[in-house]
């Protein structure tokens, strides 16, 4: 919220409307601009939204928008970086030419397929929201194909280390994937949590390292699965 400062009067600050933290930033010298999924007190929008295997579809204002960037949470994304262009004076249809085209940043939910095996590459880093986000974006396809998630520990997280993976753990026990492989000490506690809510213990594995992780999961995936690979850089 520094931003704030280096704004003139005037000026607009875009927010994003999804974060509870932003709820109460106001300002009686500049404009604010709220952008988020849900239509209450928002300036920007986007309906009907599809997060599908080749990227995410939405309206914004009756028009339809496609963008191959996977999940909700970059359709959030998307919003921002609108009406951003719009203030500079972009029109709309430049704007969606352009999504079109866009290419994701390497390791952010990116397909690769693999002998036949689609691995989701989300491992530019880690930390809880980008998981979450991630596992969210998983959950939700419709595919009869199995589901799995290769991740390893979430670093630089404190003292908030075990009760954040265990937070991570609940939210993969919940779901209904069909196997999971965990590396690092920290991953340790997501594995008991995940087991707690309910995932089976056969179908979650506790390993060491990376390397390991791979070996196992050579061993276990398929032609057909879709894995999500999740971990932080230093792992």
């Amino acid at each position: 919220l520094s931003l704030l400062q280096n704004i003139e009067r005037g000026g607009v600050l875009v927010l994003n409307g999804q974060d509870p933290m932003l709820d109460d930033v106001a300002s009686g010298v500049h404009r604010m601009l709220r952008v988020g999924l849900s239509k209450e007190s928002m300036d920007w929008t986007a309906e009907q939204v599809w997060c599908h295997e080749t990227g995410s579809s939405f309206h914004v204002k009756g028009t339809l928008y496609e963008t191959p960037l996977f999940g909700k949470h970059n359709v959030v994304n998307v919003l921002m970086a609108m009406a951003v262009a719009e203030l500079f004076g972009m029109e709309l249809k430049e704007t969606r030419k352009a999504l079109q085209t866009f290419k994701p940043v390497a390791g952010r939910l990116q397909c690769k397929n693999m002998d036949g095996i689609y691995f989701l590459d989300d491992t530019y880093n880690s930390n809880p929201n980008s998981f979450k986000a991630a596992l969210d974006f998983l959950k939700d396809l419709k595919l009869r194909e199995r589901k799995g998630i290769v991740c390893g520990d979430m670093l630089e997280l404190g003292q908030q280390s075990e009760a954040l993976h265990r937070e991570i753990g609940a939210w993969i026990g919940q779901a209904s994937f069909d196997f999971v492989i965990a590396a690092g000490s920290e991953c340790r506690f997501l594995v008991d949590e995940a087991i707690k809510e309910g995932l089976s213990a056969e179908k979650i594995y506790h390993v060491k390292n990376s390397q390991e992780a791979g070996i196992l999961c050579r061993q276990l995936a398929v032609a057909g699965d879709r894995i999500l690979v999740k971990g932080s850089r230093g792992m």
